[in-house]
């Protein structure tokens, strides 16, 4: 052959190239002596002419083991589990072998072992601890816990006694001389009126700042009913309410009797204690009934405030100027017709009426409020 030899047609896509007649036959390199053709060689693109030190151009393949003049296939790589150096499994044959063993444990596997887990539809613990329903008694004692949750609130729940006993004794300081039991039961009225501002500026804080600060969320995401919510913090509230009354009741005739007696008095609460006890209990009501509607109709802590310290004392003094004008909306009204003998029982029933329907308002309104 005296022209250029074809190469054998390269991978699809790519062209056939022309090398000149002998690189890769007969007269290929190699040693020998001379450029003639190799005895035994036949013309081949892959003969022993080809295997003796000559290098393949470039995107030619290179030696192969196999017969001369034949094309092997290049091998991959044995697969998993098959020794190097044995024979590839044959297709539809075995998936081993002479030179690999079975694992007598059966196949291995590369994922979770079956049926090592926990059992399918078991529930986590967390989850049944939040299915279980909250216990009222763990509500009441997180709503105690709100009460006296900051720095301020324990402040002012620690300075709203010294205010309150503080009116007292400074209403029977300016003038001892109380002749008869409504008398000495004016201390008491007084310290109803203005000596629970503090305290009811805490409660205000509580029941309004519940909303404001949408503290409300992790207690309605522990329960979801509002009745008991509401039952929890009014339990707080009538607790707060039975402290009050009893320390009143144990505070006031000391601080009266210790008023009257230096100056030649007769002290008279002491023979009158149940109507004493029932006069304390009623105004007290009174006068966090009508705190508890304003914050529950004002869901906001600073406005809340605003409106308690505006209306509370304005309506205690106009009720002391004008009892039988402002006897009518004023709070403490029931309360002054237990101690005045000459007042008149209406305008303390309608007074609470008014008090009472402004506080069950608040309470629906709080059943329908949005908490996010």
């Amino acid at each position: 052959m005296t022209g250029p030899a074809t190469q054998p047609p390269g991978p699809p896509g790519y062209p056939a190239q022309h090398v000149p007649h002998g690189q890769y036959g007969p007269t290929g390199p190699g040693p020998g002596p001379g450029p003639g053709p190799r005895p035994g060689a036949g013309p081949g693109l892959y003969g022993p002419s080809a295997q003796q030190g000559g290098s393949p151009p470039h995107g030619a393949p290179g030696p192969a083991g196999g017969s001369v003049g034949t094309v092997v296939p290049p091998q991959s790589s044995p697969p998993y589990g098959h020794p190097a150096g044995s024979p590839a499994p044959q297709p539809g044959g075995p998936m081993w072998s002479a030179g690999a063993q079975p694992n007598p444990a059966g196949p291995q596997q590369h994922g979770p072992a079956v049926g090592t887990g926990p059992a399918t539809g078991a529930a986590p613990e967390w989850a049944g601890r939040a299915a279980r329903r909250t216990g009222f008694l763990t509500l009441v004692h997180v709503e105690l816990r709100k009460l006296v949750g900051t720095r301020s609130d324990r402040v002012v729940l620690l300075l709203a006694p010294v205010l309150f006993f503080g009116v007292m004794v400074f209403v029977v300081s300016i003038d001892p001389r109380m002749y008869g039991a409504f008398e000495q039961m004016i201390p008491f009225y007084a310290a109803a009126q203005i000596g629970q501002l503090l305290l009811h500026a805490a409660l205000i804080k509580l029941v309004a700042g519940e909303w404001q600060y949408k503290s409300v969320q992790p207690t309605l995401l522990m329960q979801s009913s509002r009745l008991r919510y509401l039952l929890a913090q009014g339990s707080v509230l009538g607790l707060v309410w039975l402290v009050t009354t009893a320390a009143s009741f144990l505070a006031l005739p000391l601080i009266v009797e210790a008023a009257v007696t230096p100056a030649n008095f007769t002290y008279l609460l002491g023979h009158r204690l149940p109507w004493v006890l029932g006069v304390i209990a009623v105004g007290l009501g009174q006068a966090l009934i009508a705190s508890l509607a304003i914050a529950l109709l004002v869901p906001n802590t600073a406005g809340a405030l605003v409106a308690y310290f505006l209306l509370m004392p304005s309506l205690a003094i106009a009720q002391l100027a004008l009892p039988d004008v402002f006897g009518w909306f004023a709070p403490l009204e029931l309360a002054r017709f237990m101690i005045t003998p000459d007042a008149d029982i209406v305008p303390g029933i309608v007074s609470g009426v008014v008090w009472v329907s402004l506080f069950a308002i608040g309470v629906v309104q709080l059943t329908q409020r949005d908490a996010g």
